[in-house]
């Protein structure tokens, strides 16, 4: 089979690193001048210019510098492709990295890890706390193989399956005249003041949950962003707003919080 040494972008990766194309050769075990076919064949096929060689020195060009991170990150997918294949030959999957953000852990964790464990595939399941913000880079990158969340609130590549629809919750101070109520409507809210997480903590889910306040014809007298959940919380048990708003399987105990 082809090794996967032998492929162009490792040739590049190794002279970025080495900045010399005869040390670069001899770290892949190949010759200088299978090394600088490569490189021109990946120039050729990228349309860009990775390297300036001079007689004294091997340097990256602005391109090449660019285009470094992606080479690492491909050749790191591509190991991790050939290890799950050797698990799979040899009769089970290996480990499953399993992506969860704070409001999946606490009602999806645990079925996840039961199942695997009475699976007779020998799944290991490797979990892994993200920020919503690092979801889609780290599954593009392979760190995760898949994520359990909620709606991205963006358009990507993923295959997509919805595994549950629950209602909506919101945390109010306990001291509130609201939390009297069981079930609260549009117009119980309206002209509350709110706290919501930032949109730099939800990117995208950030305007479709302003959407649906709007449409449900909410209009908040005063809008706090917070950094965190754990940060929206506590501004709620001091009284600043009403948090809005949590799936039903992320609610959490909180001193001085009710949720309805």
């Amino acid at each position: 089979g082809v090794q996967t040494c032998a492929l162009p972008i490792w040739s590049f990766v190794a002279v970025a690193e080495e900045r010399h194309f005869g040390n670069a050769a001899q770290r892949l075990g190949l010759s200088q001048p299978q090394v600088s076919r490569h490189i021109a064949n990946l120039e050729r096929a990228l349309g860009v210019t990775l390297f300036t060689r001079t007689p004294r020195s091997t340097t990256l060009t602005d391109a090449g510098s660019e285009l470094l991170v992606d080479a690492r990150e491909t050749i790191a997918s591509v190991q991790r492709l050939t290890r799950r294949a050797r698990q799979v030959a040899h009769g089970g999957l290996g480990t499953v990295t399993v992506g969860f953000v704070w409001s999946t852990l606490s009602g999806y964790l645990a079925p996840l890890v039961s199942a695997a464990a009475d699976s007779r595939r020998r799944i290991d399941v490797s979990v892994s706390h993200l920020r919503f913000t690092d979801l889609v880079p780290a599954l593009r990158r392979g760190d995760v193989d898949l994520l359990i969340t909620r709606a991205l609130g963006v358009n990507t590549e993923f295959v997509i399956d919805t595994l549950n629809h629950e209602p909506a919750v919101v945390a109010l101070p306990e001291r509130h005249p609201l939390a009297r109520l069981e079930v609260l409507t549009p117009g119980d809210l309206n002209g509350e003041p709110f706290i919501t997480l930032g949109p730099d903590v939800i990117p995208g889910l950030f305007e479709a949950a302003r959407g649906r306040l709007l449409g449900n014809g909410i209009v908040p007298s005063a809008n706090r962003h917070a950094g965190s959940p754990s940060e929206a919380l506590a501004l709620t048990a001091a009284g600043v707003g009403i948090y809005y708003s949590l799936p039903a399987s992320a609610v959490l105990p909180h001193a001085g919080v009710v949720y309805r």
